[in-house]
């Protein structure tokens, strides 16, 4: 990949994406983008469709209002990110991830490169991690900047030890959220980034994970797990700190937000495959509450958890 640095990008839709109060009658819109049996599939009101099958892809994300899907696709030792048309099938290798070394020797093992967990922002830039150089073996934040056609690593203000996994940034392409994994690779918890400046802040303790910060850069949404072994849904006000909760005693996972940060989906663990739900919220009082009860959208299959959906506007 090739390394370089540049501006934060303006965020001027920002302001356009306030949420609006009240959605209790209204439908889920638009479609859900997810990940079975490495195809990726998607949801939408009129039903399931497959997008592609690649049997290998992890991590969708569509660009914002378009037909395009950038996805992550795994090579065993290393992975790619991969465009995807999905108006016409056509795929695009983006990275070179795969070392010249010969395959299975350590030195392959070691030269190849770790790509997980893109995102794709309004603002035109993805977000993921990796292990490239210089990361020196930690899986550290990227930033690709699509219409340039280049990556770089995110500043840092090395203030947040630890791996990075399921980043997203706000429409405005300023701030990052992600989940950073402590050196056992099992505790976690949420951080937040300046893309600008490196500067660094932690949004949710120790057991929290999946973080995803809103268009507008005003919430964040995560999980949390409790001491009876519950995982479930919060919001963290980025302005006053404060955190609610918004579901209780269930298992929950990959919480992602509608492009105009009104609603929420997620997938929820039944106990023999996942369950694809959404919600509105109503932002009216200081406590955020779901507006009506969540919609669930596929009730079960073997949705790949380790793969956030991702939500477009577009039809």
């Amino acid at each position: 990949m090739t390394i370089s640095r540049r501006g934060v990008m303006s965020g001027a839709v920002a302001s356009m994406l306030l949420p609006r109060a009240s959605h209790a009658q209204a439908k889920i819109y638009g479609r859900i983008a997810y990940v079975q049996d490495g195809n990726i599939l998607q949801w939408a009101p009129d039903g399931i469709t497959e997008l592609k099958r690649d049997g290998a892809a992890m991590s969708p994300s569509w660009q914002p209002g378009a037909d395009m899907l950038m996805y992550v696709r795994d090579g065993g030792s290393y992975s790619n990110l991969i465009s995807l048309d999905t108006a016409t099938g056509r795929t695009k290798r983006l990275t070179d991830s795969e070392s010249r070394y010969q395959r299975g020797s350590q030195d392959y093992v070691y030269d190849s490169d770790w790509i997980n967990d893109v995102f794709w922002s309004e603002s035109g830039i993805l977000v993921f991690s990796s292990n490239a150089a210089p990361s020196a073996g930690e899986l550290n934040l990227w930033v690709l900047d699509y219409d340039e056609e280049y990556t770089y690593q995110a500043a840092n203000d090395n203030d947040q030890p630890g791996h990075i996994e399921k980043a997203t940034v706000d429409a405005g392409g300023s701030t990052a959220v992600y989940t950073i994994l402590g050196e056992d690779m099992r505790s976690s918890s949420i951080g937040l980034r300046d893309l600008d400046t490196g500067a660094t802040w932690y949004v949710m303790g120790s057991d929290s994970y999946d973080g995803a910060i809103s268009p507008n850069g005003r919430w964040v949404v995560g999980c949390r797990r409790d001491e009876e072994g519950n995982n479930d849904l919060w919001l963290w006000h980025r302005e006053s700190e404060r955190l609610t909760q918004l579901t209780h005693g269930e298992q929950i996972s990959n919480p992602t937000w509608d492009p105009f940060g009104e609603a929420i989906a997620w997938l929820t663990y039944t106990g023999d495959g996942f369950s694809l739900r959404a919600a509105y919220l109503d932002f009216t009082d200081e406590e955020p509450v779901f507006a009506g009860d969540p919609t669930v959208l596929i009730p079960r299959a073997d949705i790949d958890a380790r793969s956030r959906p991702s939500w477009s506007s577009a039809t």
